[in-house]
């Protein structure tokens, strides 16, 4: 008889127990994820601090975390499980009355993008593990990964360097400066202006005395569409983003050399369709502008490159296009003669591409060994 009855305590304990954690599980438990920064450049490394805090006197013997965000916020030290576009990197905290634990993430951000961490799934049970507990926590953080700047100075190479000719260096944005002598320096002054001699002569800091060639402006046009014909979402996402780390580095070198620049491309960054045509930027404080632009664009086409071009009228206000396309098409061709009055340059990044526009504008191929191969632009 007294197993029997210590049989019907131990059940009623754990039935009572059971619904005590259910129903008091969560009660004064807080659960918070906060980044230390809202904006990071491509390949920088952010820290995600989560804070779980028990303020009851029912202690949590097992708590589950399972965090939710982009598949491009690597989670050191984690072992999270990643899907298509999704990561899910587990948290797991054993919890007493009235205590607080702070965990630091260490984050990279792998990819530009505007990147969300947007829920946490709470899992507990009670003292004896028989029943599970959930509850769905909304974060709502995000960040915005700004493209990283790729390097344009070398690894490309003109199209008339194939015919045998002479090879010229030939640059894809000319310094529009020229020196006229030299002055006195004034506070704000470029350092790297000083003319050394003309000091040494003077007594006094000389600076070479700088002078536009031309009112240029440029502007740089993105083709979003990354092959031949391709609808919508891009196909070679790889060579896509490469092409939108040489936009970035191209207006951040137009705004360098203080020339006007404007941005423009057969793509959205709202998920409406449309096209993303910027104002000419002309100061370097600007840059970060255009980097969050590049920042949000989608990987899908608006319109096809040829009606993209029609469209706009850039090529009347600007003394330059640059044109950076992963491909000419004759569709292409076509638009592209119709169009008068800027000086255009296209940067073509399949070196096998050929174009019939020779005599129209300057290409500029990507060399054969600097090319992109699938995944190696975010290893």
């Amino acid at each position: 008889m007294e197993i029997i009855v210590l049989l019907l305590i131990a059940v009623f304990a754990t039935v009572v127990q059971g619904a005590i954690y259910e129903k008091k599980a969560y009660k004064k438990l807080d659960y918070t994820c906060k980044l230390d920064r809202d904006e990071v450049a491509e390949g920088e490394q952010i820290e995600l601090v989560e804070t779980v805090t028990n303020a009851k006197l029912m202690p949590i013997p097992w708590l589950k975390a399972e965090i939710t965000s982009s598949v491009w916020l690597d989670f050191a030290g984690s072992h999270s499980v990643t899907t298509h576009e999704t990561r899910y990197v587990p948290s797991f905290f054993m919890l007493k009355s009235y205590q607080k634990i702070t965990r630091r993430w260490y984050v990279k951000c792998a990819k530009r993008g505007i990147h969300k961490i947007s829920s946490a799934m709470l899992l507990t049970t009670d003292l004896l593990g028989q029943n599970s507990i959930s509850k769905p926590v909304p974060l709502n953080s995000q960040i915005t990964v700004l493209p990283r700047l790729a390097e344009i100075d070398d690894v490309f190479i003109a199209n008339k360097s194939f015919s045998g000719d002479i090879i010229v260096k030939r640059y894809i944005l000319d310094d529009p400066f020229y020196i006229n002598g030299v002055r006195q320096y004034q506070t704000g002054d470029a350092l790297n202006r000083i003319d050394w001699a003309a000091t040494a002569k003077a007594q006094q800091l000389m600076v070479k005395n700088c002078e536009h060639t031309t009112s240029q402006k440029i502007t740089v046009l993105l083709n979003m569409q990354s092959q031949p014909y391709e609808a919508d979402t891009v196909i070679n996402t790889d060579n896509m983003e490469y092409a939108i780390s040489i936009c970035a580095a191209l207006c951040d070198k137009a705004l360098r050399l203080g020339i006007p620049v404007g941005f423009a491309a057969n793509a959205s960054i709202n998920g409406k369709r449309e096209n993303t045509v910027t104002p000419y930027f002309s100061l370097y404080e600007h840059q970060i502008e255009i980097l969050r632009i590049l920042a949000k664009l989608e990987l899908k086409s608006s319109y096809d490159f040829p009606a993209f071009i029609k469209q706009i009228n850039f090529f009347e206000d600007s003394t330059d296009v640059i044109i950076v396309t992963t491909h000419i098409t004759p569709e292409i061709e076509s638009a592209l003669t119709a169009k008068a009055g800027a000086k255009i340059k296209i940067l073509l990044l399949d070196y096998r591409s050929n174009t019939n526009l020779d005599d129209f504008a300057d290409i500029y191929y990507l060399k054969e060994n600097k090319r992109k191969k699938a995944g190696e632009a975010y290893e």
